[in-house]
């Protein structure tokens, strides 16, 4: 249980205690993004956080953020700050429903289960942070056993909730942080997933929760982690006559997405105030000089392989896409049930396979100032104990 109380730290929980009418005192995990209406950030307060992390930045064609070696109290505090003024908006826009989400992740989920499968009759999977358990929905079945922790008891909620859809449901676990007892026997886990939230965390709580999780979780153990990272500039296509032409793709059709949503707008079936809401927050984040919250920022490709290069031997990276996200965001704020349903079932054949041409032909908008969400399939190495030192 330290080692999930550790990690809940890590997510940006706090451990409370909190009165419930119907029983006693109980002790929870409070998730920092309550719905609670809250000031925005001041521009004086931010600048003066990122001071004290020393996060410095290089301006060219764009700005990136350097990720800081620790983090501070200020920047925790306008991280928990940030999330509790708008959690409820970010995760409408990245959350996703569950037939978008299908349409949108299941081409990755279905290659880590692949993944977590060979070579293991039941593979036993940990997924940190599970939030409302839709990566175990989607990547369960009758020989896979799935575990899914998170540090709110509304996400798990939701989570026990859906399960009752899967026909697989015997096999989905999910457990708030009291509640997890099993998370005690890590040897028994064959993989753990970790899906995009790494890059909000400073070097330093990296390497103490890969050091946790190197010493109670078994060797060979496979994780296979989701997260936002730059392309170096070897993966980029030096053919600009062949850059120009993937990027005419792109533009192409991201022109069109533009049209049928200028379509929706007139129909008045598109959710507009949220599209509104979530480019207001990208302008503050932008005046704060944060990347989007305060303690976000992607990787570089190079760095991460660096960082987990001691905790895990990688087998495999991929892209995970290009057009799906942005396509999954517009099919997301149709108002319209036939009509979302309409453009997903035209839509998302056309991005996956563009997607699959571009990601073929190293397309990264031909700079390395654009990151895709990256894939990263490893094993866990430990070192062997030498007999003669025991």
């Amino acid at each position: 249980m330290k080692l999930i109380a550790k990690i809940a730290r890590k997510f940006g929980y706090n451990i409370v205690r909190y009165k419930d009418p119907n029983s006693a005192s109980k002790k929870i995990a409070q998730l920092h993004v309550d719905q609670i209406t809250l000031p925005l950030i001041k521009q004086s307060e931010a600048h003066k956080a990122l001071q004290g992390v020393n996060r410095q930045t290089n301006i060219s064609s764009f700005t990136y953020f350097e990720r800081p070696q620790k983090t501070t109290e200020s920047i925790d505090r306008l991280e928990s700050l940030w999330w509790n003024t708008h959690g409820e908006l970010i995760d409408k826009v990245w959350g996703f429903s569950e037939k978008v989400n299908f349409l949108y992740r299941n081409n990755y989920v279905a290659q880590a289960a692949t993944f977590f499968k060979h070579n293991e009759k039941n593979p036993k999977i940990l997924d940190l942070g599970c939030g409302s358990g839709w990566f175990g929905r989607m990547i369960v079945d009758p020989e896979l056993e799935y575990h899914g922790v998170d540090f709110s008891s509304t996400q798990i909620k939701i989570a026990n909730q859906d399960k009752e859809t899967s026909p697989n449901k015997n096999q989905l676990h999910y457990y708030c942080l009291e509640d997890f007892k099993e998370i005690e026997n890590l040897q028994s886990f064959t993989g753990v997933v970790i899906h995009a939230f790494l890059h909000h965390l400073c070097w330093e709580e990296l390497s103490d929760l890969f050091d946790d999780l190197k010493q109670f979780l078994p060797a060979g153990c496979k994780f296979f982690i989701v997260e936002p990272v730059y392309p170096d500039a070897h993966q980029i296509g030096i053919d600009k006559n062949e850059q120009s032409f993937n990027l005419n793709f792109v533009l192409n059709y991201r022109a069109k997405l533009n049209q049928i949503k200028l379509g929706l707008i007139d129909q008045n079936i598109f959710d507009t105030q949220t599209e509104y809401n979530l480019n207001k927050v990208g302008a503050e984040s932008q005046n704060n000089g944060f990347f989007f919250s305060p303690k976000e920022v992607p990787f570089r490709m190079t760095e991460f392989k660096n960082f987990l290069s001691p905790y895990l031997k990688i087998e495999h990276t991929f892209q995970c896409g290009v057009l799906d996200l942005e396509t999954a965001q517009l099919i997301e704020l149709i108002n319209d049930a036939a009509v979302q349903q309409k453009y997903a079932d035209l839509l998302f054949p056309l991005a996956n396979a563009l997607d699959r041409f571009l990601l073929l032909n190293q397309y990264f908008e031909a700079n390395e100032n654009n990151y895709l969400f990256t894939a990263f399939q490893g094993v866990l190495v430990k070192p062997h104990l030498d007999s003669r030192s025991l």
